[in-house]
């Protein structure tokens, strides 16, 4: 996805994306330390490592299986509820998090919360 050249209307979180090519660096940057896709492989739960703007720029092979694909590569740049098929991103512009309903979405609350540094970052998440 491009960056947002012109503000995007919002009811609850941010709707600024990065760029193509800071995506890219990120991706790289973490695709370059091999310690982090051992040390997230070896976790038993879904991971995704998040950028500032709550695209997603690594997602674990757990996370991959779950969302029936093959690499990063086919997630990154895309919000968590974007990769998850949330019935509302589609309702705003600017997608995952910028609508009413996502004001309630305990995925988006606990990102939110984590960028924040509150401590209080597990919240209920439907998905699919």
């Amino acid at each position: 996805m491009k960056a947002l050249s012109k503000p995007i209307f919002t009811l609850y979180a941010p709707a600024a994306r990065a760029s193509e090519t800071i995506l890219f660096q990120q991706l790289k940057s973490i695709a370059e330390q091999d310690i982090i896709s051992k040390l997230l492989g070896a976790v038993h739960d879904m991971v995704a490592i998040l950028n500032q703007e709550r695209q997603i720029v690594y997602a674990n092979q757990h996370l991959l299986d779950w969302l029936e694909l093959e690499n990063t590569e086919q997630v990154c740049s895309l919000r968590f509820g974007e990769a998850m098929q949330c019935v509302h991103v589609r309702e705003m512009e600017g997608g995952c998090g910028t609508s009413t309903n996502c004001r309630s979405c305990g995925a988006l609350r606990a990102i939110l919360n984590s960028q924040k540094g509150e401590s209080d970052m597990a919240k209920l998440c439907r998905c699919k």
